[in-house]
């Protein structure tokens, strides 16, 4: 049995594309666009410096060769759409967030085929339908974001009330994906080594500390872009894995690269949040005592 091959795979992609629609207005997408110099950190730390970080973690850290494919493929795909939920607490930075993750998603799915190029081997980007590929991120990713984003913008409250219900139907087809997954093949979890555990861990922690110094001076843009440069796009690998590496150990690895992302993202916005609360209550006691 296929390790990706099955409906909840596509069903995750489609559903996590659909909330992400859901969670946009349309005057979002444009409200930092202006920010030039910003946005421009935001897509070289995300299309130019992790992928790098990627390749580079390959060649120091023993991969076996599908799991380094999948982990190439998440270190070269931004912008996943569960990114805004860890950085929704931030409200007056909240637009960022928005504006960061729709920018990302549409910059993974236009250079993801010419990124993979240069970081993949040369026998795993022959194996890529790319025509085939792109059609199907049309029907699994692009129109459901556009679905998502008309629902909001021209029926706002059902959109809030679909929008919870989706999360929670894109979670549940999350985990059907994974524990579907790791119980087809057991070879496939079998090649996912320690060492190479440790390279995933790495690359996340070196893309937020990236985002991190690249974000600006303030805190709240900052902690955006960590988590969005450390938040790779989990549902558009998927994509590709199973159309692509079906049986190999390279959906296995997206799928524990994922479950890596999820509670590190966690900490660091638990992190900041608390340091940010403690920051302002400081400052509020400095002017009234001023």
């Amino acid at each position: 049995m296929n390790t990706l091959a099955n409906p909840s795979g596509i069903l995750f992609v489609v559903t996590s594309m659909l909330a992400s629609g859901l969670a946009i207005w349309k005057r979002d997408i444009f409200e930092y666009l202006h920010h030039r110099g910003l946005i421009a950190r935001l897509l070289v730390a995300n299309l130019v410096i992790v992928p790098a970080l990627g390749w580079v973690i390959t060649r120091a850290i023993h991969m076996p060769t599908y799991v380094m494919i999948g982990f190439l493929l998440m270190a070269s795909a931004p912008g996943y759409p569960l990114a805004i939920r860890f950085t929704h607490s931030i409200r007056e930075q909240l637009p960022f967030a928005i504006t960061s993750s729709i920018v990302l998603m549409i910059a993974c799915i236009i250079t993801l085929p010419f990124i993979a190029h240069f970081v993949l081997p040369s026998g795993a980007v022959t194996r890529i339908p790319y025509s085939r590929i792109m059609l199907e991120f049309v029907a699994y990713l692009i129109v459901p974001l556009a679905l998502g984003i008309y629902v909001h913008v021209h029926y706002p409250d059902f959109a809030a009330k679909a929008l919870k219900w989706t999360n929670l139907v894109s979670t549940i087809f999350f985990v059907a994906w994974v524990v579907s997954s790791f119980s087809a093949r057991r070879e496939a979890r079998e090649t996912l080594t320690l060492s190479s555990i440790l390279g995933i861990a790495i690359l996340i922690v070196l893309s937020m500390a990236v985002g991190w110094i690249l974000g600006g001076p303030d805190r709240g843009t900052r902690t955006i872009m960590a988590v969005s440069t450390s938040m790779r796009n989990a549902a558009v690998c998927a994509l590709v894995a199973i159309r692509s590496y079906e049986g190999t150990s390279a959906g296995t690895t997206i799928i524990a690269f994922t479950a890596l992302l999820l509670p590190m993202n966690f900490l660091l916005t638990f992190l900041a949040s608390h340091t940010r609360h403690g920051t302002n209550i400081d400052n509020t006691q400095h002017r009234q005592a001023a």
